[in-house]
């Protein structure tokens, strides 16, 4: 054992289209690039030699030195996303024998890894599986004395078959080495269980600009950080992970200063709401064209979002259909008069979107647009309207709920 902080996972390329993205991160680099501006670090992982240079070249720079521990791959792997909310794609598939890595130290932070396993034994342990039928910490003879679990809503329940998160919780903490989990519930915030103490909840910091890819490694890095190096309370450096999340999704940049927290941290106000509450907030409204393809995939995507972090919401395709058009607009009018907000994509200035939009501000909703190719022209009336206009996806969705 030894008292420098080691890093387990994956090092892939990662590559976006909306917004661009083009760098050799993945949980592992990304977490070793934070961690390694405030604390010595060994990164272990396994690669190939083109990504590990790469990935070297990133930290080169960094206040404390990182050491790299690679175990060569042919290839590397890379996840391309088309949007930074999206499923991403990778490649290529992961060969049939997994390498098993083997890390001691006194405190780790581990993330499940696509092509390969560890063996971890540590006084600390903070464990980010990355994925919802994960290997549990202690397999294959791994051991730690205390163990955080870092996970998000749908790998809590996926792993539990438990749909309550309080009981999901609870079923996991039964084994006594895992002292805390965390469940993430992406814009709704954080629950923080910990063994014999009440649920503590830690709010999410409202951003402007939010960039998802990688805002999970971030998260679970700073607490790493915070709880295991400078030995805060685990609900102080979850408070800590949360901000430090909200700065790297505004700007891209895992040099995060304690500063820069402290700053966010005085002057946002979180934002956390109870699982069983986020129905009382009202449904949000999808005004969106869905007459072709191109449109019709996005409106998914949008409505993809609602139901992942389970917000009620109402989609005149999904909820209406098709059908006369005097029919549609009487129950889509309808509808907005029992909605609280509305969002709206607006490249195509489809006039029925553009209708919805303007009904929805006459009752005084709450109007978010998301428009990533109009004019200046046109973005001079939704100005005139008072909607909150977004040329980004991902910024456009979290802001619809943030500030409703």
């Amino acid at each position: 054992m030894n008292d420098v902080l080691a890093v387990v996972g994956g090092v892939y390329r990662e590559t976006c289209e909306f917004p661009i993205w083009d760098s050799v991160f993945g949980s592992a680099g990304r977490a070793a690039a934070l961690l390694a501006h405030h604390h010595p670090l060994t990164l272990h992982s396994v690669t190939s030699p083109g990504f590990s240079e790469r990935l070297a070249y990133l930290l080169r720079g960094t206040t404390h030195r990182a050491t790299l521990k690679f175990t060569p791959a042919e290839q590397g792997v890379t996840f391309e996303y088309l949007h930074a909310l999206g499923s991403p794609t990778y490649y290529p598939d992961p060969a049939p024998q997994r390498p098993r890595l083997t890390v001691e130290a006194d405190n780790i932070l581990k993330f499940g890894a696509l092509e390969f396993d560890t063996v971890t034994r540590c006084r600390r342990l903070v464990y980010d599986p990355q994925n919802s039928h994960p290997e549990p910490h202690d397999a294959g003879g791994a051991s730690a004395d205390q163990v955080v679990y870092v996970l998000n809503h749908i790998q809590a329940r996926s792993m539990t078959g438990q749909e309550n998160l309080q009981d999901a919780a609870v079923t996991i903490l039964e084994n006594p080495a895992i002292r805390a989990v965390i469940i993430k519930r992406g814009v709704f915030g954080a629950d923080l269980f910990e063994q014999g103490q009440p649920a503590v909840q830690i709010g999410s910091y409202p951003t402007d600009g939010v960039f998802k890819i990688g805002s999970g490694d971030v998260f679970s890095a700073a607490f790493a950080l915070f709880w295991m190096i400078n030995d805060l309370s685990l609900p102080q450096a979850a408070r800590f992970a949360s901000a430090a999340t909200a700065q790297y999704v505004e700007t891209r940049d895992v040099r995060i200063t304690l500063e820069q927290l402290t700053a966010r941290l005085s002057a946002v106000e979180p934002f956390y709401i109870p699982e069983e509450d986020i129905p009382s907030l009202g449904r949000v409204y999808v005004a969106a064209p869905f007459f072709n393809l191109s449109q019709r995939w996005l409106v998914e995507e949008i409505v993809t979002f609602f139901e992942k972090e389970r917000i009620p919401y109402f989609s005149p395709f999904h909820d209406v259909g098709r059908g006369s058009q005097k029919s549609l607009g009487e129950q889509d009018l309808e509808a907005l008069n029992n909605c609280r907000t509305v969002f709206g994509w607006v490249d195509d200035m489809d006039p029925g979107t553009l209708l919805e939009l303007g009904y929805a501000r006459r009752l005084g909703l709450n109007t978010y647009t998301y428009a990533y190719d109009v004019s200046q022209t046109h973005r001079m009336m939704f100005d005139a309207l008072n909607c909150r206009n977004y040329g980004d996806l991902a910024a456009a969705l979290y802001n619809a709920v943030w500030n409703r």
